[in-house]
């Protein structure tokens, strides 16, 4: 993103430039928040929770991965292999940002991911599920059999891996 976006929320003004959202008092006030990239996607997360599809039930608790070193994901769309940012992942599927621009992507297209962990790495089939601005929700196909969660082995190992260092990060702050 190269130029920056901006909008007006009540008195103040938001603005973000492609890696920090900035909210910009009115003139004469001094508080002056900034957001990271992950901190970004906390609140859309908690803002858009308000406003979700009745029809969408999760099926799994997400795993937040705050340091993208814990997990490398690079998705092929077609022809196009782009090297994508995880920001959470599940036993159903993953999101993440992907650079600007987007690629020419549509719901229902097909994803092959290859993922690595810090102990293991995998191939999966996925489809896209959600596209809001860079984030891409990508559903790992081979997890759900009916109604039934039965994720491949090598992608619970993954998770469980990925959930430990989180839950040890949370208990080292």
């Amino acid at each position: 993103m190269n130029s920056l976006d901006s909008t007006r929320i009540g008195s103040m003004t938001a603005e973000f430039d492609g890696q920090t959202l900035t909210l910009v008092p009115p003139t004469g006030e001094c508080n002056l928040v900034s957001l990271s990239m992950n901190q970004v996607y906390e609140l859309y997360e908690f803002v858009s929770k308000f406003n979700r599809d009745k029809n969408c039930k999760r099926m799994a608790f997400r795993v937040p991965l705050f340091d993208s070193s814990l997990l490398s994901v690079q998705a092929t769309f077609g022809l196009k292999i782009l090297d994508v940012t995880p920001i959470n992942i599940s036993m159903t599927g993953v999101l993440v940002s992907v650079s600007d621009p987007v690629p020419n992507i549509a719901l229902g297209d097909q994803v092959n991911l290859a993922m690595t962990g810090q102990k293991n790495s995998l191939r999966l089939a996925g489809e896209i599920r959600s596209i809001r601005d860079r984030f891409v929700g990508i559903f790992f196909v081979d997890s759900v059999d009916g109604r039934e969660l039965n994720p491949p082995p090598a992608l619970s190992a993954m998770i469980m891996n990925l959930q430990r260092e989180w839950l040890a990060s949370r208990a080292s702050r």
